[in-house]
């Protein structure tokens, strides 16, 4: 799982590409479900479909053709709940995506109460039956009792303390069922409304990536020696992009690790901040 935001919508595709190795699912993952999250004229909008068998699982092959400022990716593993579209993250409500990696911890006995705990309209926009999108309608009814979740003025700390917030309150929720178990939920969330976009990790590895530039890039036939002969080869050089990555599979060159129980918010700007809970 990983989301992203950067400076360039055009270049989303060059830099899916000359990174598809460090954002693809680990080798030995198994999904049966791949879905991604992207903005279009202000709008969420979202592709979903069964893992192919045996297929390339390329972050650049599913969004071949997506030009936005914000994406996000999920490799949904199987087991729980069965594949359907509406078990496959990322998850939509208005302009908010989401989603999740690892599992909570006895949801089958507290999903109800978390589920009734939410008002009438979220809890209508629940499709499916994981505890992941039930943690998503949480964390919205959180983030909505401070302003409304389509207000164009949340700030990045507001959605850093719904985040945070929608942790605790599930893990308050699970601990009478941990008892006797050991077991500790994993709840690693990446959420964003197109023009912020945050992560929590609680359980489960998560890195904050900043790549600076494309320095080679074989969709437009561009190398490194190249970059300062024109316009294309500039927007190239000029692109940042941030990404937070779930679980990665392997060491990126100037990645920062999160520590356990931090949620990080990356804003318009594209400066970032991490804050403990």
């Amino acid at each position: 799982m990983f989301g992203m935001l950067s400076n360039d919508p055009k270049r989303l595709g060059c830099f899916l590409y000359a990174h598809r190795t460090e954002l693809a699912p680990p080798p030995g993952l198994r999904p049966d479900g791949v879905g991604i999250g992207w903005y279009s004229n202000n709008e969420a909008l979202l592709s979903k479909r069964p893992a192919p068998e045996g297929g390339e699982l390329s972050c650049h092959r599913f969004a071949k053709g997506i030009y936005s400022d914000a994406l996000m990716m999920h490799a949904r593993a199987a087991g729980g709940a069965p594949w359907k579209v509406e078990n496959t993250h990322p998850f939509r409500f208005m302009n908010w995506l989401f989603a999740h990696t690892g599992s909570i911890t006895g949801f089958e006995r507290i999903s109800t109460k978390l589920f009734f705990a939410l008002p009438g309209h979220l809890q209508r926009n629940v499709k499916g039956e994981t505890d992941s999108e039930v943690a998503f309608h949480v964390f919205l009814n959180i983030l909505g009792r401070v302003k409304p979740v389509d207000s164009s003025d949340i700030r990045p700390r507001d959605v850093a303390d719904a985040l945070a917030k929608t942790v605790e309150v599930i893990e308050d929720a699970s601990g009478a069922e941990r008892q006797g178990t050991g077991g500790q939920s994993v709840m690693n969330f990446i959420c964003s409304n197109g023009s912020i976009l945050a992560g929590a990790r609680f359980g489960a590895p998560m890195l904050l990536i900043r790549f600076q530039g494309i320095p080679d890039c074989a969709v437009c036939k561009l190398d490194s020696k190249s970059l300062n002969a024109d316009a294309l080869a500039q927007a190239h050089r000029r692109f940042t992009g941030v990404v937070l990555a779930s679980e990665p599979h392997q060491k990126v060159p100037g990645a920062i690790e999160l520590p356990d129980r931090t949620v990080v918010t990356v804003g318009p700007d594209l400066g970032h901040t991490i804050k403990s809970f």
